[in-house]
């Protein structure tokens, strides 16, 4: 009777700490944008980023408002990189030349709104390989396959914006979590890949204290920080400048 009661003792314990190991998932933040007065700016090039062909980016977002309104979430001076959410609260990926040259567009099929709740958006492309762009919602492919121009992405820029466009217009009403950016190449049509920003369970998972762990190399834009310091890049592209005050989500990606 002992050995019986120690026995089910230890294996209600052990279920208890198998139940608490699925719950410890890793803790993202969320970061409001009021999409009125709040962004973010960089007030230069990302240090050490150059023109090249791989890009890859990813974000958990939120939106709070503004459905059928162009919203710019990621970009650069003269939107040679941008990341919106067009006036069908369709997530579209823009990618030019220096020269303007558009090179490659990316739209999502499924549209986004304030009743979407948190979504990891993932995006990928090398322009120096052919059918290499991926637009992922989660496990969702929103577009796959995607050919690109072979040419170098207008990176060298002298700003960067996260919530506005630059010159402070289309401005982002939407929580934002871990927003993810370089100058590498995953393939996000391979699950092993996705799994390095997603978890199975459709949560976040621990890019690092720096974000290198995706990749193996500090990406040069990672903000996983809370509101109070989100504008600190652990990435290597150096930090940005909050215009406005950003506030903490109600809720978070890892809920």
């Amino acid at each position: 009777m002992i050995r019986d009661q120690k026995t089910a003792n230890y294996l209600s314990m052990r279920r208890r700490l198998l139940l608490d190991a699925s719950d410890s998932g890793y803790p993202a933040s969320g970061t409001t944008f009021d999409g009125t007065n709040d962004y973010m700016k960089r007030g230069g090039v990302l240090t050490g980023i150059a023109a090249a062909k791989p890009f890859l980016l990813t974000f958990w977002i939120n939106f709070n408002g503004g459905n059928g309104t162009a919203q710019t979430i990621f970009t650069n001076t003269g939107a040679r990189v941008e990341v919106m959410k067009d006036a069908s609260n369709l997530v579209t990926v823009i990618l030019d030349n220096d020269a303007a040259t558009n090179l490659i567009t990316m739209t999502a099929t499924n549209a986004l709104t304030d009743a979407s709740g948190w979504t990891c958006v993932m995006a990928s492309i090398d322009m120096a390989t052919g059918s290499s762009g991926h637009l992922y919602f989660g496990d969702t492919a929103e577009v796959s396959g995607a050919t690109g121009t072979d040419d170098t992405i207008g990176y060298l820029r002298a700003d960067w914006s996260v919530g506005a466009k630059v010159n402070a217009t289309q401005k982002t009403n939407a929580c934002i979590s871990e927003l993810f950016f370089t100058d590498e190449y995953l393939d996000l049509s391979v699950e092993a890949n996705r799994r390095k920003f997603i978890d199975a369970s459709g949560k976040p998972v621990d890019l690092g204290s720096d974000g290198s762990t995706p990749t193996g190399t500090q990406p040069r834009v990672y903000f996983p920080n809370a509101f109070g310091t989100f504008e600190q890049n652990a990435g290597s592209g150096g930090d940005f400048t909050v215009t406005g005050a950003l506030t903490a989500c109600a809720s978070s990606p890892s809920d």
